[in-house]
This record gives structure tokens, C-alpha cells and sequence, in this order.
């Protein structure tokens, strides 16, 4: 009798060139399908699946996260209705089982606006407001910029008002964070970035989940708050590495300028791949894509990032550098920007 079950292994390895058991055999291993996995080898895989259902699933290289299902599946260009079937019960038991650990309506929560915004906007508050004013040179003083940044400057006001639970991790670590960091809510709405106010800090960013074993594939990204048209006709996508340097580009290269068709995204890392895969996902296909990268990325390795992505191949990209810094998360007056290098 297995201590495992490698049913869904012996499903993906009947199918995929790219298939490993771990050598314990808990995990499967194959190429993961956000970020298009190593542009070094073809033999790499980065992403695993644990071998016991619901099949949770994590990859090393761009730490998406979440549960095999039926959408997974079809990713992979696998898809069986029966196989399918059985991945999406299996995830359906898993939710009920979190429905009974934090209410059944707490999946809910994500799928509604989060009021970041304070009880009160007191010195504690305004202070981490103004770090990021002269990290940038600009000024936040609206409370529409807070939400539109998404800019949690008290965590537990954001835990209270929004009415989230808090888990071991939480109740152990909230009153340090609140006071060393200043916290960004990402695109999944259980996600925090969380940037260090002080230099000397022991990590100089955090990314913590409010609900760790939340089952849905893990949208890590930070985007610019924006009520996009999903009928336009064309979309001007803008990506950068972090959260700062899409502010910056916001700010200092758009003027705050934003229509109802611009997306501002920070990957979060240099996930751009997995970036315009879910915006692929969701509809967005005609795009003019501008990307504004950190030197460590040389155009080479951004081409090899983005050699086998559907929306740079149909669409194109431009790739922007700071010719006077590291990146665009700084003032306006260090900003200056190569030309675009088309990809």
C-alpha cells in the first residue's frame, strides 16, 4: 500500500515529458505552467504538487500557489472531464473543510473591495504615508490615492474593519510589522507585501498571506487600483519588478495619468510571464505592453524570459531602463529613461 497518492502523478506522467516523483515521494515536480519555468534548461521544473489530495502546488521559481484543479489541468493542455471531475471535488471537500475552520463566508471576503484605509489617519499613520512620499517625491494627501496605492498603514485597523480572523502567525507577529513596515495589499486580496520603514530591518520586504492555505492560485502581483474598461479595444499594460517602481512609473513617467484601458503592474519579483499569463486569462489579449526593468535584467535575459509568452509574441514589448539608478522607484528627478527596446 502507498503511503502517497500518485494517481494524479501517473495521470501527468502518462502525458508530460517533464515528470519526477521527489525522491521521498510526496511531491510530484514538473514545469510550471505561470511562469514558463527555466529558460536555462529544458529539464528543469520548479513546480511541485503534493501527492495527497487536494494536490496543493508551489513553484520555487515564481511562488505561485494554490490547489490542481480543472483550470490547472486545461493549463497544462490536459484536460479530462473525468480527471477533471475528480480534481475539482476534491478542491470543493478542501473549502468546506476551511469553512468550517474560519466560516463559510469567508471566501467571500475576497471577492469584495478591502477597506485599507485607517480608523484614523494619526502620526503613527501618516508616518509611513510620508516614508513613501520622500522614497518618491511625491504626496499622498487623499484618501482616494490611499486606496487607489492600496496602502495599509495600520494592520490592525485593516484585520478589524475587514473582520479576518487572526491565525498563530498573525497573533504572534502583527504588532511588528505594524510598526517596522509599511504594507501593500496585493492582487489576490490575501496577500501583504510588507516594506521595510528602516534600513537596518532584519528583512527588507515581507510577503505573508492573511489565510495561508486559501485555495486559490496565489495572484502575488500588485496593481495600481483602476475600474478598467473590459471592453476596450486595446489595453496599455505597464510592468515593473517592485512595488516602488510602478509607483514611479505612475507618477513620474505616466504624471498620474490613467485611463480607463492603462494597467499598472509590479510583479512583484521578475514574474512578468506569470503576469501576463493571468492577464491573458481574464480576457486581455490586444495590449501595448511597456515594461520598465532593473538593470540586474539585461534585455537578453528579458528576451529569454518572455521568448515563449502568447501576448509578447501577438503584441510586442517594450523594455525601459533608469539610466541614472537601480529602477523607477525613485524621485522624479533621477529618472532618466532609455529608449525602448522592442521584444
Amino acid at each position: 500500500m502507498e503511503e502517497y497518492d500518485l494517481s494524479l502523478y501517473k495521470y501527468l506522467k502518462k502525458h508530460l515529458n517533464i515528470c519526477y516523483l521527489t525522491g521521498s515521494r510526496d511531491e510530484t515536480n514538473i514545469r510550471c505552467p505561470f511562469c514558463g519555468d527555466s529558460v536555462k534548461s529544458n529539464l528543469s521544473a520548479h513546480l511541485y504538487i503534493n501527492n495527497l489530495p487536494p494536490y496543493k502546488y508551489f513553484c520555487q521559481r515564481c511562488e505561485t500557489s494554490g490547489i490542481f484543479d480543472g483550470n490547472l489541468l486545461n493549463m497544462l493542455n490536459l484536460y479530462d472531464p473525468e480527471v477533471a471531475d475528480t480534481l475539482n471535488k476534491n478542491k470543493a471537500n478542501y473549502i468546506k473543510r476551511l469553512g468550517r475552520k474560519y466560516g463559510n463566508n469567508f471566501l467571500d471576503k475576497f471577492n469584495r473591495e478591502l477597506d485599507v484605509l485607517p480608523n484614523d489617519f494619526g502620526k503613527f499613520e501618516n508616518s509611513k504615508l510620508i516614508y513613501i512620499e520622500n522614497r518618491l517625491g511625491i504626496s499622498i494627501d487623499d484618501e482616494e490615492i490611499v486606496k487607489r496605492y492600496k496602502i495599509i498603514t495600520n494592520l490592525e485597523d485593516f484585520f478589524d474593519k475587514n473582520d479576518f480572523k487572526l491565525n498563530r502567525y498573525w497573533e504572534e507577529n502583527i504588532e511588528k510589522l505594524n510598526k517596522n513596515y509599511v504594507a501593500f495589499l496585493l492582487n489576490d486580496n490575501n496577500q501583504i507585501c510588507f516594506r521595510a520603514l528602516n534600513k537596518r530591518a532584519e528583512h527588507r520586504y515581507i510577503n505573508k498571506k492573511i489565510y495561508h492555505d486559501l485555495p486559490t492560485a496565489s495572484r502575488k502581483f500588485y496593481s495600481i487600483r483602476n475600474d478598467i474598461n473590459m471592453a476596450s479595444p486595446i489595453y496599455n499594460v505597464y510592468l515593473s519588478e517592485g512595488i516602488f517602481d510602478i509607483l514611479g512609473v505612475y507618477n513620474h513617467v505616466q504624471n498620474c495619468r490613467m485611463n480607463e484601458n492603462d494597467i499598472f503592474i509590479s510583479c512583484n519579483g521578475k514574474s512578468y510571464s506569470f503576469v501576463l499569463k493571468y492577464l491573458k486569462s481574464i480576457g486581455i489579449l490586444n495590449t501595448d505592453i511597456f515594461i520598465y526593468s532593473d538593470k540586474d535584467v539585461s534585455i537578453e535575459k528579458m528576451r529569454s524570459f518572455l521568448s515563449r509568452d502568447m501576448l509578447v509574441k501577438f503584441n510586442g514589448a517594450k523594455v525601459f531602463y533608469n539610466k541614472l539608478g537601480k529602477d523607477c522607484g525613485v524621485k522624479k528627478n533621477e529618472i532618466e529613461l532609455t529608449e525602448g527596446v522592442s521584444i
